[in-house]
Parts: structure tokens; sequence; C-alpha cells
């Protein structure tokens, strides 16, 4: 049984290698962008523009000071919705269906601090 026990520490060690660098190049081509975030953008997200994903709200955290009539235009620009804003202003709110290029010019907005987010799953009843 120790052999068997051996061999899962080696194959767990293999997995938090790759999983290391993988986590590397979030950094390195995401430093904006919460890991998980990341992750399911690259799993749920299709590689066609033509077809939708899921629908996430997207937590954008922009730094203090910014103007948020500027920050808000360029969401609307770059996403075609209208953020919502919390905590100062600072802090916006924006539903979308969110694709690898958008979530990789967002974050390269000079104002914007880190992104993270989550799929909202919208459930719908008929009276």
């Amino acid at each position: 049984m120790s052999g068997n026990s051996t061999s899962a520490q080696k194959e767990f060690e293999e997995i938090r290698a790759e999983y290391t660098k993988l986590h590397g190049l979030y950094k390195k081509y995401f430093p904006k962008v919460d890991p998980k975030l990341v992750e399911e953008i690259i799993s749920q997200t299709p590689s066609s523009a033509k077809s939708k994903g899921p629908l996430y709200a997207l937590r954008v955290i922009a730094t203090e000071g910014t103007n948020f009539d500027r920050v808000r235009e360029y969401f609307i620009a770059k996403t075609g919705r209208v953020p919502t804003s919390y905590e100062t202003e600072v802090h916006q709110v924006i539903l979308v269906y969110p694709t690898r290029d958008m979530i990789k010019e967002i974050q390269g907005y000079e104002e914007v601090e880190h992104i993270s987010g989550e799929c909202t799953y919208v459930s719908y009843s008929v009276a």
C-alpha cells in the first residue's frame, strides 16, 4: 500500500508543478485578472465570436481617483453594456457575454486595477 501512496504523491507533485506553470502564464498574460476567471473564460467561452458563451457579472476595480465618466464610456464602448457603479465609483459591475479579447482589452486599460467575475445563471419562470 505504501507503493501506491508514493505513486500518488508523485502524481500530485507532477500536477502541482504543471498547475504552478499554468498560474505563472495567467500572471504573465492576464496580470489584472483573477485566475479563476481566466480558467472559466478559457474553458467556457466559445472560440467563435458568433456564438455566445455564458453571461458573466464582471467586477472591475478601477484605481483610486479615476474619472468615472471616462471609465464608464470606455466600458460601454468595449462591451456595449452600461456598468453599475459601487463604492464611490471605483467598483464597476458589468453584465456581459465575455470574449477572450474583451477580457484582454479591459485589463489593458490603464485605470483598471483588477478584474474578477462569475457566471450568472438567470432563470425565468412562466406565470
